[in-house]
């Protein structure tokens, strides 16, 4: 403390992190059309962090005016230790052998057929990126102003700097080929107000923001190590391509048990990952946010409020195809990624909420969400899950969000009962996410490019609709199997929990809970997904049936529900429990 107005706060910290990803136990991926198995090919895997940080940080308090300012300085020394491809993959085109193609006499796994392998060209050996380091810089200033003791203006600034997350360090050591492709710092600052009665009962308050993210360093080993040199990826034909005219495996098939034996395919080991680079206009991903709402206490321990929020992000990263090259490396043509700055995000919401403060033995919180999400990809982890429909045409791609759920009601309570016993339900409703359409095509399940992305339960809702459709595409050469009249997109949720609770007290020192709380109380079925891939709950590739190529009769069938055991939305539970404190 340099004064009673002045204050200032320095911190040095080192952090030494290593995150080693390693499978369950060593196997191969096995890619079924409705299911994949086996150990992921993209582990096992490590990351090395090693973080210097310097802070340095004033308060002053000045007149009317609180403000901050300061710095902050980080060196990061990292190095990624990959063992993708390693175990490799296997992309089968049936979920079960429908015959005997090794003519043994038993219809097994062995007689399974599979389009390719895929495996690094040197499985022994991960891939090392050494030397991914980065330095960082930042600088801020907040002005919290009282222009009006019923006014407050809060005004803050903030500029970072990093020294090497486009990979410029290395930009020396980019494949030569690649150069063809590579044609050719960032800010924050919030404005916000708070303006009340001088009762306090009505208050009005909004702000406008610009918030900027980091670029991980994932991007960095995605150029580095995509690069068509680094990591050798062997496509190998598979066992479907080794059948005589009866149907039978030619001596020297690969099979199930040895599969990586097929003949390689030119070209094909740089295309299933491709090469990735970085464009030299990424920016930074940007978030402009603008709220205004009003709070008012309508009685007394009673408060309501009302928000209204809009979310614009730019910038975004995204994995868009920019064409084919040939790689001597892998001897034929390669696919080449652009890491860019080419996506967008849009939220907007209104919230409102209703609150009673703990008094008379009764507590009360009530909010509900109205809200739209929109994006321009359900898999945002790096790498991309899968790549555009039309790279020429990204906003094909703008749709609406896995997990974007129009109303969202939430009430919850806390009441005291006779005999010291505390009950505290909560009671939640959502509406029904989308679902992506997805069919299973030579690569993999594919969206619909005729569709747009998760229109299911948004451009479609029910399955006549879908199929009429389907039947629109497959007129114009498609394929597509038609799904049942009862397909079901998504599900509303639905789940009441309960707790009751008494603390005894043992002693001055010694207080102990017991409690019973109730998971889903009315045991409602409540179909949600897990992941971005399927997170309405129901199958959503058009798989063709086995008995009859023109249908799907699986797809709309729920696959998974929310909340697994002792979760809100799952099954119904039930959990006793005890808490002692001292």
């Amino acid at each position: 403390m340099l004064s009673p107005t002045l204050l200032n706060r320095a911190s040095f910290s080192f952090n030494n992190f290593i995150n080693r990803t390693n499978p369950v136990a060593p196997g191969i991926e096995l890619d079924f059309p409705s299911i994949a198995d086996g150990a992921s090919y993209r582990v096992p895997q490590q990351t090395r962090q090693k973080r210097l940080q310097w802070d340095d940080g004033v308060d002053w308090t000045h007149g009317q005016h609180n403000l901050r300012f300061g710095g902050q300085v980080q060196h990061i020394g990292a190095d990624f230790n990959l063992g993708v491809f390693q175990g490799g993959a296997i992309e089968f085109i049936q979920n079960f052998a429908d015959f005997d193609h090794n003519n043994d006499g038993v219809t097994n796994d062995q007689d399974l057929l599979f389009a390719v392998t895929i495996r690094s060209g040197k499985p022994s050996v991960p891939l090392i990126i050494p030397d991914a380091n980065n330095n960082h810089f930042a600088t801020y200033v907040q002005d919290d102003w009282r222009v009006h003791p019923q006014f407050t203006l809060n005004l803050g600034l903030r500029y970072e700097l990093d020294t090497d997350v486009n990979n410029v360090g290395h930009y020396n050591q980019v494949n030569p080929i690649l150069l063809p492709f590579l044609h050719g710092n960032r800010h924050k600052d919030t404005n916000n107000f708070d303006w009340a009665t001088r009762s306090g009962q009505l208050s009005l308050h909004g702000g406008y923001g610009i918030y900027y993210d980091r670029i991980t360093l994932e991007i960095v080993s995605l150029e580095r190590g995509l690069d068509g040199r680094a990591l050798p990826i062997d496509v190998r034909l598979g066992s479907v391509n080794y059948l005589d005219s009866n149907g039978h495996f030619v001596p020297g098939a690969p099979t199930f048990s040895d599969p990586f034996t097929g003949f390689i395919i030119p070209g094909a080991g740089g295309a299933s990952e491709g090469i990735n680079i970085i464009d030299n206009r990424m920016q930074n991903p940007m978030v402009q946010q603008f709220n205004l709402g009003v709070q008012y206490e309508f009685a007394k321990n009673w408060i309501v409020r009302a928000d209204g929020i809009h979310n614009l992000g730019t910038h975004f990263i995204l994995g868009v195809p920019q064409g084919a090259v040939f790689n001597p490396d892998s001897g034929g043509p390669v696919t080449v990624t652009s890491l860019q700055s080419s996506a967008n995000t849009h939220y907007d919401a209104l919230w409102l909420t209703v609150d009673h403060r703990f008094a008379q033995h009764m507590q009360f919180h009530g909010a509900y969400t109205l809200s739209k999400a929109l994006n321009y990809a359900n898999y945002d982890q790096v790498p991309f899950g899968y790549p555009p429909v039309d790279p020429t045409d990204l906003h094909r791609e703008y749709g609406p969000t896995p997990n974007d759920q129009r109303h969202r009601l939430v009430l919850q309570g806390v009441l005291d009962l006779p005999f010291g016993v505390r009950m505290s339900p909560l009671w939640t409703y959502g509406s029904g996410v989308p679902m992506d359409i997805l069919y299973s095509g030579p690569n993999g399940n594919t969206r619909v490019p005729e569709l747009g992305r998760n229109a299911g339960g948004r451009q479609f809702h029910t399955g006549a609709e879908l199929n009429a459709a389907i039947a629109n595409i497959n007129a114009n050469g498609g394929s597509l199997p038609l799904v049942s009249p009862n397909a079901r997109f998504n599900d509303t949720f639905n789940s009441l929990d309960l707790r009751l609770s008494k603390e005894f007290h043992l002693t001055e020192r010694y207080t102990l809970q017991a409690l019973a709380e109730a998971f889903n109380l009315f045991n409602k079925a409540n179909i949600l997904g897990v992941n971005n891939a399927d997170y309405s709950g129901f199958f959503n590739v058009l798989v063709p049936d086995s008995t009859d190529p023109t249908r799907s009769s699986r797809f709309g069938t729920p696959v998974s529900t929310a909340g697994g055991i002792f979760g809100s939305g799952g099954p119904r539970a039930f959990q006793l429990g005890a808490k002692l404190t001292f």
